[in-house]
């Protein structure tokens, strides 16, 4: 396909198709900036960056949003447990936060009884 084409494509998908799937361009970012800015505020606070169990779930608020226009978007719901599943094979392994960093004990203290 070249570029003509390409662009021609685009368009029709997304004043069309795309357009009736999930509402406006506008709302359907608005949605998506909403829960991202939600992911990257609290990586950024526990993580001190956005890890690729982030990007995961990124990915993944992109189909909830469309699917919170279209529910029986069948394909959304397909990507949506695919980008599931790479996040839980794609996330570190844990770690202690930064929260939890600054309050852990040392790891030869046994449990404290209170």
């Amino acid at each position: 396909m070249d570029r003509s084409d390409l662009l021609k494509r685009a368009g029709e998908l997304i004043n069309g198709e795309r357009a009736s799937d999930y509402g406006s361009a506008q709302s359907n970012f608005c949605r998506i900036k909403q829960g991202w800015n939600i992911i990257i505020q609290a990586a950024l606070q526990t993580h001190g960056e956005i890890n690729e169990g982030h990007v995961a779930l990124m990915m993944s608020w992109v189909k909830i949003a469309r699917l919170s226009q279209s529910i029986h978007h069948e394909d959304s719901w397909a990507d949506l447990a695919g980008y599931s599943a790479l996040g839980s094979e794609l996330s570190p392994p844990k770690i202690y936060s930064r929260s939890e960093n600054e309050e852990s004990p040392s790891s030869d203290v046994g449990p404290v009884n209170v």
